[in-house]
């Protein structure tokens, strides 16, 4: 009894140990500078993996609310690691606890916000640079018809 005991305590112990650090890690992410998170980042993808598929569900919601910041902090640093990061990310939008789910969801929307509207940007640009080329070879064919026409005219 003694050690199911003891062992009950090491687990709550552990749990309360990761979500007080995980905890500090989304107050540092906010104040941190950008070499700091490009630091964070480089360990950050395996720990991430296994604290959110821990069993104690305060440690999976303070997971995904510090990935949440620091997502949001890094922002184009994070492109090197989200390859390690994409499964348990994307799994974590399902978690049986729903604000562990949410806080996953609000952290992909951060990032999924962000490209949306850079590539809506993005499109915007190569849309109008598509009618400028349009609109200019329109305009050299009847430039160059024009000048042709003028050619056979004056010989």
């Amino acid at each position: 009894m003694l050690s199911l005991n003891l062992k009950k305590n090491g687990k709550i112990s552990i749990s309360l140990f990761y979500f007080q650090g995980l905890q500090e890690l989304s107050e540092l992410c906010i104040e941190a500078e950008e070499q700091e998170i490009k630091t964070i980042l480089k360990l950050w993808p395996r720990m991430f993996c296994s604290l959110s598929t821990d069993p104690d569900h305060r440690v999976r919601e303070a997971t995904f609310a510090a990935h949440k910041q620091l997502a949001k902090r890094a922002g184009r640093n994070l492109a090197p690691v989200l390859k390690g990061l994409t499964g348990p990310w994307f799994v974590g939008q399902f978690d049986t606890f729903a604000p562990a789910a949410s806080s996953a969801k609000a952290a992909f929307q951060v990032i999924t916000a962000a490209a949306i509207i850079f590539n809506t940007f993005l499109i915007s640009i190569l849309r109008r640079r598509h009618s400028l080329v349009q609109n200019t070879k329109k305009r050299l064919s009847t430039v160059k018809v024009k000048s042709w026409l003028i050619y056979v005219k004056t010989c």
